[in-house]
């Protein structure tokens, strides 16, 4: 009878362990995000997440939706580094003539959506879809000049993921 009760604490504890490393430490820390820089990026923007709905369908502004696909952008090509990092901060800044504070803001709450949708590759979709609904076409203008800028030389310095997931999001905004 102790063997059997041991056997199922030790099972129990690794079906614990495993669920944590796959949803990278927890649901809503996603993408290793704090979740008070979350929570505070969220009240910055004046964000507001109903628990009805999915955090992407509660996206009211542009500059979000087109900072999160910005980021999901940026992370398809694999981990982006600072120099990364820094260089879609000032695309983001430039773009949508936003503060530098504002653009931290922005992918800070970007890669938590990313989390949301259990990923880069399928928050492309859904964010690319929100946009869509918010701005019209207009949106990929925007988002054209945001990439554009992360990625100076051409869309040869993208990946295969990062130029499909362009092609997905002309193919949304039907461009």
């Amino acid at each position: 009878m102790e063997l059997v009760v041991i056997l199922l604490l030790v099972g129990l504890a690794a079906w614990f362990w495993l669920g944590k490393t796959r949803d990278g430490g927890g649901g809503s820390n996603a993408a290793g995000a704090d979740p008070h820089a979350v929570t505070g990026a969220a009240r910055h923007l004046n964000y507001h997440h109903r628990q009805d709905r999915h955090p992407v369908d509660c996206i009211d502004e542009q500059n979000i939706a087109i900072g999160a696909l910005a980021t999901a952008i940026l992370e398809l090509g694999g981990s982006p580094g600072e120099s990364d990092r820094s260089r879609m901060n000032i695309a983001l800044r430039t773009a949508l003539r936003i503060s530098a504070e504002d653009a931290d803001q922005v992918a800070i709450l970007g890669r938590w959506m990313i989390g949301q949708c259990r990923g880069a590759a399928q928050s492309v979709t859904r964010l690319g879809t929100r946009l869509y609904l918010l701005t019209g076409p207009r949106g990929m203008m925007h988002l054209g000049e945001v990439v554009e800028a992360m990625f100076p030389g051409s869309a040869a310095d993208m990946s295969p993921q990062q130029k499909r997931a362009m092609y997905e999001l002309k193919h949304i905004f039907r461009a």
